[in-house]
């Protein structure tokens, strides 16, 4: 967790202090930010036992992710899509995070992972959520490259996008049919293997980003 957190603060500044800053760089500074807020929040929770805010903290970090990971995308195609119904799904659900705090079951930590689980229905609606609006950055990004529906350079940072997805959904899809028992801690799971994504947007896209404005 904290060298995860790490990793992840390190790669934001070093994309903030390395590159001249588009609209673009913001975006990929924010994932990976959030991203580092989550692996703090569990840092907390299992090194101190923290409990509120921080759990809600942890949890917001991670709702803002997927309509980010759609911007982003979105911006790559240069198309303008309702990115405020994204984003206001987003506040609703942070907003009911915030406000209505037994929807957060109290986290506890294993050895390996955290574990922050949400009560029904929330725990059905956040779910749907999430899966839905990744699935939905997933299809754009195939489409995109199927039917070159942006130059070489965008499709190629499209790709790598894609790839980061699935460096997390495709892991924990396993492990959820494999081990009954990592269902409880999906977003400390898909985070941990996040860090694959981190990676892929500091090397990969962060760089391509600025050639493909020269």
């Amino acid at each position: 967790m904290l060298v995860t957190l790490i990793i992840e603060v390190v790669f934001a500044f070093y994309i903030l202090f390395r590159y001249k800053l588009t609209s673009a760089h913001r975006l990929v500074v924010s994932i990976l930010f959030f991203l580092a807020i989550f692996q703090g929040v569990e840092y907390l929770v299992c090194a101190t036992e923290a409990t509120a805010p921080w759990p809600q903290i942890g949890f917001i970090a991670i709702t803002l992710l997927p309509p980010l990971g759609l911007h982003l995308v979105y911006h790559l195609l240069g198309k303008r899509p309702p990115l405020y119904f994204f984003y206001g799904l987003a506040t609703v659900l942070s907003l009911a995070l915030t406000f209505i705090p037994e929807i957060i079951v109290s986290p506890f930590c294993t050895n390996s992972y955290a574990i922050f689980q949400l009560s029904q229905p929330m725990a059905t609606l956040y779910f749907v959520y999430y899966f839905a609006l990744l699935l939905w950055g997933l299809g754009e990004i195939v489409d995109s490259i199927v039917e070159h529906r942006a130059n070489k350079k965008k499709r190629t940072m499209l790709l790598l996008i894609g790839v980061g997805y699935l460096s997390f959904m495709l892991p924990m899809g396993v492990l959820s049919l494999l081990l009954a028992e990592t269902r409880e801690a999906i977003p400390s799971i898909m985070c941990g293997f996040a860090i694959v994504f981190a990676f892929v947007l500091t090397f990969g896209v962060a760089p391509l980003l600025s050639k493909s404005e020269k």
